[in-house]
């Protein structure tokens, strides 16, 4: 089901084409460290980074596929959004973060959904879908507020209005 949504969406036009550059984006920022620098052999920093290296100190998790077309009323415009939800945390909410995902993991997804419906057109067009993120994170506190200091990735990211 999955593939032909991905094949249809990719053959419009109006298909977003920074949706590759986002899935690189959060494939990096959850498998590599951003900031790791190597040293020199007298200990000393050179400056580069280190590809090989993960992200110390961060804990990702995936929260899952989301599929969601919308009918608005507003010129008739249909709406289809495909993306991949993922959630990182410091390492030390990693056991804090599991006990949600265990208990609340459905009612976390219906609140990234509930953050979608909230947004505007405009807001899935952006390339860095700031607002979208913003107001899912919005939700996900409002429904669980002992949620710890995360940020949202979204990859794999298609976008079609008919």
């Amino acid at each position: 089901m999955k593939a032909a949504i991905n094949s249809s969406v990719a053959s419009t036009p109006r298909h977003q084409p920074a949706c590759w550059l986002i899935k690189l984006v959060v494939s990096a920022w959850l498998l590599v460290g951003t900031s790791a620098a190597t040293a020199n052999p007298d200990g000393t920093a050179n400056g580069t980074v280190d590809a090989e290296a993960p992200q110390a100190g961060v804990y990702g998790v995936e929260l899952g596929d989301f599929y969601y077309r919308d009918v608005r009323p507003v010129e008739g415009a249909k709406i289809r959004l495909s993306f991949v939800l993922h959630i990182s945390v410091a390492k030390e909410h990693e056991p804090l973060m599991k006990q949600l995902l265990d208990s609340r993991l459905n009612r976390l997804r219906s609140a990234a959904l509930i953050g979608v419906r909230l947004c505007l057109v405009r807001d899935f067009q952006e390339p860095e879908l700031l607002m979208l993120r913003n107001r899912m994170e919005a939700q996900l506190r409002r429904i669980e507020p002992r949620l710890p200091e995360c940020e949202l990735l979204i990859s794999d990211y298609a976008y079609m209005s008919e």
